[in-house]
């Protein structure tokens, strides 16, 4: 799935299903991260259910869901998909740091590594 729109935006449908994607990784890097799994799957779905509120596709960017935020200034609210979103991210870089340092360094723990 392409989850650049093409014009720089950001797909919002395809970018939470390439999320979830990550998910089952997750699971494989044992108890020590369910934190993880549960706050990643938490914003998926915060940010899903978003998407999906609105039956005319207007959350098709995910820009979209945030602009409307920042409309309503709801972006600083602890429910925020701004704030889910944010999350989500510095999630996927933790993970991809993590994942990398493992694939350089054959001998790494996970526990070393995080």
């Amino acid at each position: 799935q392409q989850v650049d729109d093409g014009s720089g935006g950001i797909r919002t449908e395809h970018f939470l299903n390439t999320c979830r994607e990550v998910l089952p990784v997750v699971d494989k890097l044992g108890t020590g991260f369910t934190v993880v799994r549960i706050d990643v799957s938490g914003n998926i779905d915060r940010l899903q259910k978003r998407f999906e509120s609105s039956g005319e596709r207007r959350y098709d960017n995910i820009y979209a869901i945030l602009e409307d935020e920042v409309a309503k200034n709801e972006q600083t609210d602890n429910s925020s998909c701004t704030k889910g979103l944010l999350w989500l991210k510095r999630a996927m870089q933790f993970l991809v740091e993590l994942l990398g340092i493992l694939h350089r360094d054959k001998d790494a723990s996970v526990s070393t590594a995080a």
